[in-house]
């Protein structure tokens, strides 16, 4: 039996009538002692009056020039009504705050109400990689940005790659054995929801083939080595000596180091050419990172480094921006299809910390003979680090950690010590620290006896110095 038309035209309107009221459903989300702002929906006509109410309960009102804006309950002295705009503003929100909110504007109610939901903050995710022993023999493994997000929802996920940057994805990330992954270092993901949002450290690449360019210097080494061992015979071990540590620091010359923090920007400049330069190409760790070639090659980047390099095609010189742990390796180029003998290590570096000045003995004061001071902080992620010291008001002067001092007449003038700390990122001063060797100075006393020497002429006294027994 076919349906009747006053059937088919119910269904109709009931869908309609569905569709029509959960699209006047607008949900807000919270975290406890967080901020809601709930925002009507726009009236061409001026606002005269408002009324914000909670689950039917009056909560705001005002109306111009007769009810000053005010507030009932528990909402009093933490919430704001805007009688510009009519938005609503709620502070410190709790548990009980959720409810569903509507607004009548100059005495219309509005279709549109608020669904406030109170969510926690997302976790700090994690980077499962499944199965566990995903490695270089598999051709794809799968990527889980894992962590409890129960009463988190709704949350987003996000992907990094190398040093790329953030492509909102799913929760899983399926990678591929390919070349372009092998030249990935690390993977990073980030969980996001309206309140909050996290990121993971991130986790080596299961697939990365990892060549350093280093190999080049220990064959040269070796085979150098080997022909001295054989020129040794004859030459005596002094000659091998020799030649030995030449070719040792010819070795380590070719490698620069370049330290950088993350967030920074690394230049690495290639070796001087006499010639116009035609074609560049920069390898990080073997793999291809930026190429240029004058007339056939636009410059082109690899994915770890899209949108965060940029090549000088008159010098050779290579920029990275918003450098991260996944860039650190070893770099090189090719100028004019020459493989230059420098390379440049890069080594990630975090800022020193402000030193603070320790004494030692802690006792250490003007009966002492000497005292030791040193430049104390936690620089076991800074790298190389250079320390000067400031005594009083002086210079700086480049030392090292410690520096003693002297209980003598100088020493005992300084009113405080200051310590820096300085490596290739950054550098941080300490707090001056009192001397504790200090002594004030003395004075002659007001009473004590004027001296006059023989051969000089001495004024004749007068009667008040004759009476006060000058």
């Amino acid at each position: 039996m076919k349906p009747s038309a006053g059937f088919l035209l119910l269904a109709v309107l009931l869908s309609a009538a569905v569709r029509f009221a959960q699209a006047r459903i607008i949900h807000s989300y919270f975290k406890l002692g967080g901020t809601l702002v709930l925002k009507p929906a726009s009236v061409s006509a001026r606002i005269t009056s408002i009324a914000w109410k909670r689950d039917g309960e009056l909560l705001a009102e005002w109306v111009e020039d007769v009810i000053p804006r005010t507030y009932y309950g528990r909402f009093g002295g933490r919430s704001e009504v805007n009688t510009n705009a009519g938005v609503l503003e709620i502070r410190n929100m709790t548990a009980a705050d959720s409810g569903v909110y509507s607004v009548e504007i100059n005495n219309q109610p509005q279709s549109q109400t608020h669904q406030a939901v109170r969510i926690r903050e997302v976790p700090q995710p994690e980077v499962t990689v499944r199965p566990p022993m995903c490695g270089s023999s598999l051709e794809n493994c799968t990527l889980s940005c894992d962590g409890d997000v129960k009463d988190a929802e709704p949350v987003e996920y996000f992907w990094k790659i190398g040093g790329g940057e953030w492509e909102q994805s799913g929760k899983i990330m399926e990678i591929n054995n390919s070349e372009e992954t092998q030249c990935v270092k690390m993977f990073s993901c980030r969980m996001k929801n309206p309140v909050s949002e996290r990121h993971s450290e991130p986790i080596t690449n299961p697939f990365h083939q990892h060549r350093n360019l280093d190999y080049r210097w220990w064959i040269l080494t070796l085979v150098g080595a080997a022909v001295l061992a054989v020129v040794a015979i004859s030459a005596g071990f002094w000659l091998l000596a020799v030649l030995l540590l030449a070719a040792t620091s010819f070795s380590q010359d070719q490698i620069v180091k370049k330290y950088f923090e993350d967030g920074d920007t690394l230049q690495l400049s290639p070796q001087t050419v006499s010639e116009q330069i035609t074609s560049i190409v920069w390898y990080c760790d073997e793999y291809l990172l930026a190429e240029w070639v004058k007339d056939l090659i636009e410059l082109r980047d690899h994915i770890s480094f899209k949108g965060r390099a940029t090549l000088n095609t008159d010098t050779g010189v290579l920029e990275i921006r918003n450098m991260t742990a996944a860039d650190t390796g070893v770099y090189s180029v090719e100028i004019n299809n020459q493989l230059q003998s420098r390379v440049h290590q890069t080594v990630r570096i975090k800022a020193v910390p402000q030193p603070e000045v320790s004494v030692t003995p802690l006792l250490c004061n003007s009966t002492s003979k000497s005292c030791t001071l040193s430049c104390d902080g936690d620089v076991s992620a800074a790298g190389p680090v250079e320390y000067s010291w400031r005594i009083g008001d002086g210079e700086w002067k480049q030392s090292g950690t410690n520096m003693e001092i002297i209980n003598n007449e100088e020493t005992q003038r300084v009113t405080n010590f200051t310590c820096r700390m300085k490596n290739p990122v950054s550098a941080r001063d300490s707090k001056p620290l009192p001397n504790p060797l200090f002594q004030m100075p003395r004075f002659p006393s007001s009473s004590s006896a004027t001296t006059v020497s023989d051969d000089t002429e001495s004024e004749p006294l007068t009667k008040t110095q004759i009476t006060n027994g000058v």
